[in-house]
């Protein structure tokens, strides 16, 4: 039986996608959330949507920013993720260079 469940709530979380038209499900889409300083120091969550059956984490971006904070290379290994990510809507060339934009500009918008 369970009795309780604890859940970290983030300081901030910011989301933004692109699509054809607004009323148009994400191309891409991004979502950058940050936890507060605890023992084990900061956290980030990083996740990309808009291809495939679900969003992804994308769990190396998360340990590089909590190891340092290098956004380069935080954008470089979500832009990874979608290297072969083409389909009838994106290529996999415009969905790797949009989802490295729209990671930049989340955690610019998170760290200032």
């Amino acid at each position: 039986m369970i009795t309780t469940i604890q859940l970290l709530k983030p300081l901030a979380l910011v989301y933004e996608q692109i699509s054809r038209t607004p009323a148009d499900r994400p191309i891409v889409c991004a979502a950058v959330a940050y936890f507060p300083e605890d023992d084990a120091g900061d956290l980030f969550q990083v996740a990309l949507g808009g291809f495939g059956s679900r969003p992804i984490r994308v769990e190396e971006a998360e340990s590089i920013l909590e190891h340092g904070r290098d956004i380069d290379a935080a954008v470089e290994a979500c832009r990874k993720v979608y290297a072969e990510a083409g389909d009838a809507w994106a290529s996999a060339e415009y969905r790797s260079h949009t989802a490295g934009v729209l990671v930049r500009r989340l955690l610019a918008e998170l760290l200032s």
